[in-house]
């Protein structure tokens, strides 16, 4: 069975290959912008003719909006940071929620672990605005 992305890359038609398709200048610019995040390299300058909400809606789409805004050198995007701005208030209400449910359960005698966004957000990402999250996940014992 061929790997994701290989299907998602090539077809075959009679034992021969394609290749997979073109990224379109958005796609192509994501990349990059990321690339340079995780590399540590200044962003690359924003190509003539990027149609600037795609290529939000392309950071919304793969969870990345937040990265990009915050991203140091990025050019200035205000949807994208003051969607990044959104989500950190919103961790903040997750937090506040989170710490209140566990001192319910402790006070309660039962103990629980923080799973996921709501511990990942504050233990994982150097921002907690950059896991967006829209619940509290808790373990805990039956009883």
């Amino acid at each position: 069975m061929a790997g994701a992305a290989e299907a998602a890359g090539r077809r075959s038609e009679g034992g021969s290959s394609t290749r997979a398709p073109r990224l379109d200048v958005e796609e192509a610019q994501l990349v990059a912008e990321l690339a340079a995040l995780i590399n540590g390299d200044e962003p690359p300058p924003v190509p003539e003719g990027l149609d600037a909400e795609r290529f939000e809606a392309l950071c919304h789409q793969h969870g990345v909006a937040s990265a990009i805004a915050r991203a140091p050198g990025a050019p200035r995007r205000p949807a994208l940071a003051l969607r990044h701005l959104k989500h950190f208030a919103r961790s903040v209400e997750v937090e506040e929620r989170r710490d209140r449910a566990l001192s319910a359960l402790a006070d309660a005698g039962q103990s629980a672990i923080v799973l996921k966004g709501a511990d990942w957000a504050f233990r994982v990402y150097p921002d907690p605005g950059m896991r967006p999250m829209v619940d509290i996940d808790l373990l805990a014992p039956p009883g």
